[in-house]
């Protein structure tokens, strides 16, 4: 009776979560990266004054990420090929759930260092386009908002 007990439960997880767990290996988790090959654009700075965002893009031979592709708060907020910077004061006027992100963290306060600043966190990667196919993201740097201090990623991928 136990042994059909827990069969039915074998049965139960196969049949909503497929063999995932029994077929995934380390390497098929790697996306279409199984070397590790393709890195992610590296975050180098956010000129306050400006509100730019800028970062290197570390070539690759895997031609078909052409996107780079931002995280804000691990939500995807831009996609755009072929640059090297973004205007996050822009970004963050213009879309409106970004706005209503900021409003609602600047009402909190517990949420606010000293300086009245709350913490965006932003990862970079590369994405194919026209899928949801992604390479590895960065590291998270951490923007302080609206204080503007940036503090790069650890390097590394997630």
């Amino acid at each position: 009776m136990f042994q059909g007990i827990l069969f039915g439960l074998f049965l139960s997880g196969v049949s909503r979560w497929g063999l995932a767990a029994i077929a995934e290996t380390a390497t098929s988790l790697n996306r279409d990266d199984p070397s590790g090959k393709i890195l992610p654009p590296e975050l180098l700075e956010f000129n306050k004054d400006s509100g730019i965002l800028s970062w290197a893009n570390i070539p690759s031979d895997k031609q078909k990420y052409t996107l780079i592709s931002l995280l804000i708060n691990d939500i995807e907020r831009y996609v755009a090929d072929k640059v090297d910077s973004v205007n996050i004061k822009e970004l963050f006027t213009n879309s409106q759930p970004m706005t209503d992100m900021i409003n609602a963290a600047m009402t909190k306060n517990e949420i606010k260092d000293e300086q009245g600043s709350f913490l965006i966190f932003l990862r970079i990667g590369r994405k194919i386009p026209d899928s949801n196919v992604y390479s590895d993201f960065s590291n998270a740097a951490i923007l302080k908002w609206p204080s503007g201090e940036f503090i790069p990623p650890k390097p590394g991928v997630t």
